[in-house]
């Protein structure tokens, strides 16, 4: 027997299933979204620190600062 002789749902058979699913979405509890915030704040706190490292080795040199100077 192949796929296309099996019965199929149809789309208000469907419908009906999903509905259903929405209806009784389940709520994080307090616990996940405790750490869920920890990881966001840890991930703040890196990426914060990943930029600062960037932004130092970004400074211009002795030479970069006197061509900037001049306009050149």
């Amino acid at each position: 027997m192949s796929k296309t002789d099996k019965t199929m749902l149809d789309d208000a058979a469907l419908e009906a299933f999903f509905e259903a699913g929405r209806a009784h979405a389940p709520e994080p509890g307090p616990d996940l979204m405790a750490r869920i915030l920890a990881d966001a704040g840890a991930e703040i706190d890196a990426r914060d620190a990943t930029l600062a490292a960037a932004r130092r080795r970004r400074r211009p040199g002795l030479w970069a600062g006197l061509v900037a100077a001049i306009g050149g």
